[in-house]
């Protein structure tokens, strides 16, 4: 199950098109996706560091979330972190077949 990251930005004010992006997508356990639900980002990092501590898994991309810097997550968190796992998969297939 994924959960969108940003709602606590205005969905107009980051678009559609922002909202779909990889970057604003993480992969959640069904419970810790219901109880974040349509949280804004500071509370649902909360959520997800509580997923975290409670049953001792280790999600890198949840964990990343929960150490972001900022209360907020804006469209260039989401371009910046829609990057990163872009080079991440290339990187990963390059190294798999030998690019």
């Amino acid at each position: 199950m994924t959960e969108n990251v940003s709602l606590n930005v205005n969905k107009s004010s980051l678009g559609k098109k922002y909202i779909e992006y990889l970057g604003n997508k993480v992969a959640l356990d069904k419970k810790t996706n219901i109880k974040a639900g349509d949280k804004y980002f500071k509370l649902k990092k909360e959520k997800y560091n509580l997923s975290l501590e409670s049953k001792k898994i280790w999600n890198p991309a949840v964990q990343e979330l929960c150490y972001h810097n900022k209360d907020d997550w804006t469209k260039e968190d989401i371009i910046k972190r829609t990057n990163k796992i872009k080079d991440t998969i290339l990187k990963f297939i390059g190294t798999e077949i030998k690019i």
